[in-house]
């Protein structure tokens, strides 16, 4: 009995970043290895803290209170 995974397995889909931003969204975490993102900006980032995005999303929202008893 084989043990492993079959060949030509992988766990992984290709789509474009366009195709993704349809399903998550703009602002959506989107899990990635640390390794390959600094790889890709040449630096260490900063470990990220969600409170940056709670604050862009939290918007004022306008309006009017009116008495109705009047």
């Amino acid at each position: 009995m084989k043990k492993g995974r079959p060949k030509g397995y992988s766990p992984y889909v290709e789509m474009s970043y366009e195709e993704l931003g349809d399903y998550v969204g703009k602002l959506a975490l989107v899990k990635v290895s640390k390794a390959w993102i600094e790889s890709l900006t040449k630096e260490t980032l900063p470990t990220y803290e969600k409170k940056q995005v709670i604050h862009k999303l939290q918007e004022k929202i306008e309006y009017k209170l009116i008495d109705l008893n009047e």
